[in-house]
This record gives C-alpha cells, structure tokens and sequence, in this order.
C-alpha cells in the first residue's frame, strides 16, 4: 500500500511539473544581434603547412601578393625560428618563393610534431600555395590568414589511392587538439580507434601534426580545439574517380565551421566540359541539415556527406538550410583523355561572396609543361555587366562562356586566362559581389582553388541577457527567439517582450486541479491492473469465491506439513 501511495504522489508531481511548466513558460524574448565583422582571406599572418605528396623531388611554390596601397615587407619562416626568405615586395606587385622541400611534412605516427609554416608581413598580402614537389603531382590552396582561423573543423577530402591526410598547425602554445573519425582509424600505426572515439593531440606555435590512413577516406572527421588553428586536408595523392588510374595530390586550406555557407553554384571546370570536372562533394555539421541539390533533396548527420555528379556542361544551385562545406573535385587523365589529372577545390558560398580579388596564373610545371589557366566567375546575371576583368567588362569579353543556372537568376562566367601573370577582378560597385575558381590544367597535372573568400562569420554563438544559455544561430539573424518564465522581468537591453500567449494565474490553478485528476485516473488505472494481477495465477483466472477456497486448501495443506513434522521430530 505504502509503495502505491508513494507512485501516486511521484505521478501527481511530474503532471504538475509539466503543465505548471508549460502554462507559465510561453513568454518570449528577441534578443538584437549584431552584424559579423567582414573579412577576406588578405592578411598580415598566415600559417599552415605542406603536406606529404607522391615523392619529394622539388621545392614547393608560394606566390605572394601585396595587397596595401604600400610597400610591404614578408618574413617567412618554418619551425618558428628557421628563416627561409626575408623579402620586399612593391605595392601592386607580386613575387614568387620556392620553399626548401625539407618544410614538407614527411611520413608520421600521428603524434610527432613536425615544422609548420608562418608568412607575416607589415601589409595586406594575398598568399597562393603550390604544392608541387613532385613533377607530375600537385594542387594548390589559397591560405587563410590567422584572424580568420577558428577552433571547429570537419575534414573533407577524398577516397585514397596511396593515403587520405590532413595537417594541423597550431597558432598559439599549449594548443590542445581533438580529433574525433567517422570511420575506425588506425592511430600510431597501431592502435585501431573506433569512429566516433576522440584523440587528444598537443602542439605548440606553429608546430603541425600530420595524420594519415591508407586505408579510409578521412572526410567527416571532426576536429576542435582549445585556440585557433590551421587545417590543410587532401590526400598524398588519390585517384578520381577510384578506379581511373593516375593519382595526384589533393589539398585544400579549410575554413573553420562558423564560416560555412548554404548556397553554393555547383558548375563544370572550363577546359574539361565532360563530366570529368564535375563531382562534387558536400559536407554537414549539424544536425537536421535538408539539402537541396537542385530537384534532389539528401538529408545528413555531423559528419556526413553526399556525393552527385553533373552532367558535361550542366550546372546547378546547391541549397541547405544549415551551413555546410562543399568540394569540387577533378578526374584523371584517363577519364577523358584531355589533358588534366584529379585536383580539389572548395566552392566558395554564395553567402562569402567579394567584391575584389587578386590572382597570379601558375604557368609552368616542374617539368616546365606549360599550364592553361581558367577562371570560373560565380554571381548574379545582372551584377556581370559591373564584375571588371583586368579593368574590363566581362560582358564585353568575347572569349567569355556564360552559363544561366536553372532556375535561378544567377550565372556563371569562365575564360582561359591567356596572359600570364597577376590579374584583378572587380565589382564596379560596392554592392556587386561574386566568388571565382582559379583552376589549370597541364599534361598529368592538375590545380585548382578559390581565387578569393570572404570570411566572415555565418554561424554564431550568442549568450543571452540574463540566462546562462548560449544559443547558435544564423549571424545575419537580427531577432533571435527564446522561451522564458512569464513572470520574467524584461532586460533593457531586449527590445520586446511578449506575454501574449502567456496563461493567466487562474487557468494555471484550473489546470494544476485537472493535472491532479488525470493522475488519480492514472493512479486508479495502475491499482486496478496491480489487483488484477495479483489474481492471477498459474496462467489461470480465479472468481473471489474460487480464490477463497483455493487459499483455504493452501492452508490446509501447509498445517498437514507442519503436523508431519512434528511427528518426525518426535
């Protein structure tokens, strides 16, 4: 009886918890939040590292470009001490520096630090990275400078041929890294860590780490830390699609998770229009992420990824409703027999669209084959008569191929770049935006990467007034939603409260009153099955008269054996 009683207060309490609770919480507040601050990737301090190719043949390529109205002087240097070139470079100028391959990083456990590489300058400068140490073997990146590097990555990058890689270079002492695999990874070259397990690493300025599998395709990796740091994901060199022969390196600079994008332009390289520049991968973070990936739709997890195909010449709008990360990735030679091999580019987001970029042409491989240069120009159609190529129109280009995505107003411009050499692309106002691909193709060799990416925030954390809570939230949100106590006190820095849907004291009592009597209907419910089966025995039900005797022949029969041994005692 006791423990019936006590289930019944248990249950009176939580009903009167939770509709107590529900009429006296639908007060809400909307918090103001301002606009992030707009960055690109020019910058005074960079960092970042080479990571392993098919062979160690050459020195590796940096092309640097002063961005300041001024003259500007750059250091760089590798295991923070190490000076590799102290250099001038004039305003509007650009200039190129071979690296000693020894900053390459080399095969590694996981767990040995190794040199990483900083570019600090008194001005604005532009930094493009080749990583071409291996003749018939490269990619590039676009580095991204120190103020824009965050602390939440996930790896994208693509199935391995030799070895699937990413580097982590540290910005800050006393970093501490976690990296967490979506697929069973072998750590240390022993010990085998299950997908989802975390590894803790340790680095400090500008020291990186560098994690390989030959087996696993690392993308979905996530990876976070206690500062800033760097992360250069690809592969040593991986086969595009896998079963077309002629491996290259793969390697992109990634940018952290709070500066994804939701709209990308998924469209074909130039210079390769068969399907063979055309896969693409694309990355969640977050729960519920609903993509569309034009008349598609895919749903994903952290971690997950979807992968699609377009075919030769045909383009499309990627649409999510939570930031994601999306890649472009190039076949090999054999795919199409036209010169190229696989190479691996981030599709900037709509969303980190620019007004302005600056870029050099990569003209001639390590084995002095020539490249050809393209670029492809992503924004809206009406904005292409204010995009300036070189001081040009490029409506008024002739050699320029413009492509309408379907069913959308935005279109896509790409042109071999013929003149070698630093170029401009400019809106003729400040509200024209658009985001590029620089891309080249040469005989087994392959390059691509963003030309310029706006890097500003798109995913915020904000605390809010007067509550502990610190809610995530599209940054260009200006009102953000939050359910708090009715009888809450407004916060001058809230500019609206609203109680409309809050319930009055008295229907609170009326329903605390019907909250009790739901429970001793429940508790009445619970009584009666409890009784019920306590009639029940040996799979049998008994009438009360039929309980009664057969209690009384249990009885009985307990006296016999009492009586018997009585007897047998005696």
């Amino acid at each position: 009886m006791a423990t019936t009683m006590f289930h019944f207060g248990i249950i009176i309490f939580t009903c009167l918890t939770l509709c107590v609770d529900f009429a006296t919480t639908q007060g809400r507040y909307y918090v103001v939040d301002s606009k992030p601050e707009q960055r690109t990737n020019a910058g005074t301090k960079f960092v970042f590292a080479l990571s392993e190719n098919y062979s160690l043949r050459h020195n590796a390529t940096l092309v640097i470009t002063n961005k300041s109205p001024l003259d500007t002087r750059v250091n760089i240097t590798y295991n923070r001490k190490n000076i590799i070139e102290n250099l001038a470079i004039p305003m509007g100028k650009h200039k190129t520096v071979y690296l000693p391959n020894d900053v390459v990083l080399k095969k590694t456990d996981g767990i040995t630090v190794q040199n990483g590489i900083a570019v600090i300058s008194d001005n604005d400068v532009i930094v493009q990275v080749y990583n071409d140490v291996h003749h018939r073997s490269m990619d590039g990146f676009l580095a991204l400078p120190t103020h824009a590097l965050g602390t939440e990555y996930y790896i994208i990058t693509y199935s391995p041929w030799i070895q699937s890689q990413f580097a982590l270079v540290a910005t800050e002492d006393d970093t501490e890294i976690y990296f967490t695999p979506a697929q069973p990874y072998q750590f240390a070259r022993r010990t085998i860590v299950p997908a989802g397990s975390r590894i803790k690493l340790t680095a400090n300025q500008f020291e990186a780490i560098q994690l390989q599998c030959p087996e696993c395709d690392f993308s979905g990796a996530r990876i976070n830390s206690n500062k800033p740091i760097a992360v250069i994901s690809g592969n040593r060199c991986a086969s595009v699609p896998e079963d077309i022969q002629s491996c290259d390196h793969l390697v992109e600079q990634l940018p952290p998770v709070n500066q994804w994008g939701k709209t990308f332009i998924a469209a074909p390289l130039m210079g390769r229009p068969q399907a063979s520049g055309n896969r693409f991968r694309i990355l969640a973070a977050r729960y519920g992420t609903e993509i569309g990936v034009g008349a598609d739709s895919v749903s994903l997890k952290p971690g997950e990824y979807h992968d699609f195909q377009l075919a030769a010449n045909e383009t499309t709008l990627v649409v999510s409703n939570k930031p994601i990360l999306t890649a472009q990735f190039c076949s090999g030679f054999e795919a199409d027999n036209i010169t190229g091999d696989p190479a691996m580019t981030l599709v900037p987001s709509l969303e980190q669209r620019v007004n302005e970029a600056t870029f050099v042409t990569y003209n001639k491989t390590k084995e002095q084959t020539e490249v050809t240069n393209f670029i492809t120009v992503h924004a809206d159609c009406t904005d292409f008569e204010d995009i300036l190529l070189d001081g040009r129109q490029m409506t008024s280009i002739p050699d320029v191929e413009f492509t309408t995505v379907e069913l959308t107003d935005y279109c896509i411009g790409s042109i071999e770049v013929a003149r070698k050499g630093m170029h401009s692309i400019i809106g003729d106002t400040n509200t024209t935006m658009f985001s590029a691909i620089l891309y080249g193709f040469a005989y087994y060799n392959s390059f691509a990467h963003p030309i310029a990416m706006g890097l500003k925030d798109t995913l915020c954390r904000s605390p809010l007034p007067g509550i502990s809570d610190i809610v995530e939230h599209d940054c260009e949100q200006q009102l953000i939603t939050v359910q708090l106590p009715c009888m809450e006190v407004p916060n001058e820095t809230l500019i609206e409260c609203d109680y409309t849907e809050c319930v009055k004291p008295v229907y609170v009592i009326a329903i605390a009153v019907g909250c009790v009597l739901v429970a001793i209907m429940i508790e009445t419910l619970i009584r009666t099955k409890l009784m019920v089966r306590e009639n029940y025995v040996d799979k049998h039900f008994y009438t009360p008269r039929e309980l009664y005797h057969r209690k009384a022949v249990v009885r009985k029969q307990h006296r016999d054996s009492n009586q018997v041994m009585t007897l047998y005692n005696k």
